[in-house]
């Protein structure tokens, strides 16, 4: 068995400058969200598949297939003992138990393999599907498995709840010109395929990790046009699919619409033993940088095509999207290049005031390699507001995470004050151990600066490497070792990789307001990135609250006969309080930021770019801008 990420220290050390897949990109990282949509039952069960070609599956591969799957499950769960940081917390929250669950699970895979007329295809799909749900009852958007399926369905628009119902949030004109679908956005989803949309979205939501409500529901609307087997979705078992649609003048209209299918290419089928003869995969060699992504809510296709597509084309919900709903806020006296880093501009307010604007769409950009060379450009970007504007607005909406170090170098130039970290309970084995004493070692001829930036080399994720994050770094591979002496599976609170701190960058800072945009759909960084800003006091939080994905991200790769390519696990659980280390008291994890001002988007956004976000955002940044010449 092999994992990309152990600890947070053996990650930085071992491979600062061989960074995660960035958002948009095939390799491994995923989207998890996982429901079948064509169901409306209320209880959650495997899902009815296309018939599969060949012969059924007899009672001999039915059981060969329920002894593999059920040991699977043993696998899955064995790994959520050792290495899931907030156990406790989903304990105290849902219930949860480890033991209760995998014995449900194995119940589960029984019943997906008692028809031994299903062909084997089907039964390892509802296996798969048991297996999914396993992940899916943590509820906890970090934890997640990818599986190796290439099957997918789509139908080119968006749907997002608005209030307590659902509308189209964007619409794909390339592929659906308007002759063809006579409906814009802000027009409501009433029914789907003769279903009420309320009765849809509960059956998926059935299905899905449940935590915060609004970014729940948002899962849950997407996957009534997107459907993906990777994730243990079924492919539709109709061509097309119906929505019943009312326009902004009140009347009501169904249209039916194609999928667009990609076929499944990777096939599961019996050998002459009748035993599965399921790809397995390679353990993965390469270790990744510090990690906190959702993968879960990545889709890597739809981001690749945002790419290519017009502005009007692109949803403005998309994770890791370079768009929001947030349209200019002004006229514009400066914008970045389109081919820029960061999209961010300088507009004039009707008081006069300069405020700039910047677009942080994940915190694991494109060109993940030269992380210090976005660190540079954000950098210029600040130093140039710091000289022109008079306040300075970030829009993280949609933000599924990404390098704990990358947003701790941004953070760097957002105060001329050291910012705190909240401290993380990690969840420690001998893994763990074993390797915070080899970074104690490979650390050990470190004695300044030079010496430093020889072992590391001269960023982490864009941070720069110092002796002083050396000792730091040393402090928390003694942690590790000191709690395992003491017998400590879940360690007591403690920086993550010892930084508790973000020093003032010696780069540029700025000194100005700053309004911090969020939405439900933020996720780990994007819990992080806001929670900082709030906690330090140097920003006003806006939006709605956030997805609440509290600690860091283990993925790893290892051999299986269930057709899993990864898993994510949460390692750790961080706490916002420092009354007492041992204890959880006040966790990021299940709970997100709570803005500082609430606003969600609104049917006349969706209708009209964005209108009513912009005339919210741009009083709020005047009053912030008055506020602050008066205490000046």
């Amino acid at each position: 068995m092999s994992t990309t990420r152990v600890t947070p220290t053996k990650r930085v050390i071992d491979a600062a400058l061989s960074p995660a897949a960035p958002l948009g990109k095939a390799a491994p990282s995923g989207p998890e969200l996982k429901s079948d949509v064509f169901t409306v039952a209320k209880t959650p069960k495997a899902p009815e598949v296309a018939p599969a070609e060949g012969a059924a599956a007899g009672k001999k591969v039915a059981a060969e297939l329920r002894k593999i799957m059920e040991g699977e499950v043993a696998t899955l769960a064995n790994k959520y003992r050792l290495r899931y940081g907030p156990a406790a917390v989903k304990k105290a929250d849902f219930g949860w138990d480890v033991d209760k669950e995998e014995a449900k699970a194995k119940t589960a895979i029984g019943k997906a393999t008692a028809d031994a007329s299903q062909t084997q295809e089907q039964m390892v799909a509802g296996c798969q599907r048991v297996l999914v749900d396993f992940a899916n009852r943590m509820n906890d958007y970090h934890v997640s498995l990818r599986l190796l399926r290439t099957s997918s369905a789509r139908i080119p628009f968006q749907v997002r709840p608005i209030g307590d119902g659902y509308a189209i949030s964007v619409i794909n004109r390339e592929k659906l010109s308007e002759s063809a679908f006579p409906f814009q956005p802000g027009d409501e989803i009433i029914a789907v395929d003769g279903k009420p949309v309320k009765d849809v979205i509960a059956a998926n939501l059935a299905m899905l990790p449940r935590s915060n409500a609004i970014a729940d529901r948002a899962s849950a609307a997407r996957m009534l046009t997107v459907i993906r087997g990777a994730v243990g979705q079924p492919m539709p078992s109709e061509a097309t699919r119906s929505f019943t649609i009312k326009r902004a003048d009140g009347s009501v209209t169904s249209h039916d619409l194609a999928w667009g299918i990609t076929p499944e290419r990777i096939k599961t089928t019996p050998v002459s033993n009748g035993i599965l003869n399921i790809r397995g995969t390679e353990p993965k060699k390469e270790v990744r940088s510090l990690d906190m992504t959702a993968y879960r809510v990545i889709d890597e296709e739809a981001l690749a095509e945002a790419k290519k597509a017009k502005d009007a084309d692109v949803d403005p919900f998309l994770s890791g999207g370079r768009k929001t709903l947030l349209p200019d806020l002004g006229p514009v006296i400066y914008r970045t290049d389109a081919k820029a880093p960061f999209d961010a501009y300088v507009y004039r307010n009707e008081e006069g005031k300069n405020v700039g604007v910047i677009r942080l769409p994940e915190f694991s950009p494109e060109d993940a390699g030269k992380l210090d060379t976005y660190v540079e450009a954000f950098a210029e970007l600040i130093e140039k507001f710091e000289a022109t504007t008079d306040a300075l607005i970030i829009d993280q909406q949609n933000n599924p995470g990404g390098y704990f170090f990358y947003m701790m170098s941004l953070l760097s130039m957002l105060s001329p004050q050291p910012m705190t970290m909240p401290k993380q309970q990690e969840k420690i084995t001998p893994a763990e151990v074993a390797e915070a004493d080899e970074t104690l070692q490979s650390l050990e001829k470190v004695t300044d600066d030079k010496s430093a930036r020889k072992a590391l080399g001269k960023h982490i994720a864009g941070l720069p490497v110092t002796f002083d994050l050396v000792e730091k770094l040393r402090a928390h591979a003694r942690h590790i070792l000191k709690q395992n002496e003491l017998g400590k599976e879940l360690t007591d609170a403690f920086p993550l990789s010892g930084v508790g701190v973000v020093n003032p960058s010696s780069r540029a800072t700025y000194s100005k307001p700053i309004l911090c945009l969020v939405n439900a759909t933020c996720y780990s960084c994007g819990d992080f990135f806001p929670s900082a800003l709030q906690q330090n006091k140097r920003a006003i939080i806006m939006g709605e609250t956030t997805a609440g994905a509290g600690g860091y991200v283990i993925q790893e790769k290892y051999l299986n006969k269930a057709g899993i390519d990864y898993i994510t696990i949460t390692g750790s659980v961080a706490d916002l309080s420092n009354k007492d280390p041992s204890r959880i008291e006040d966790p990021l994890e299940g709970r997100g930021v709570k803005p500082d001002i609430e606003y969600s988007p609104t049917l006349v956004d969706l209708r009209e770019d964005g209108a009513e976000m912009a005339v919210a955002v741009n009083l709020t940044i005047a009053a912030m801008i008055k506020a602050s010449e008066k205490d000046a």
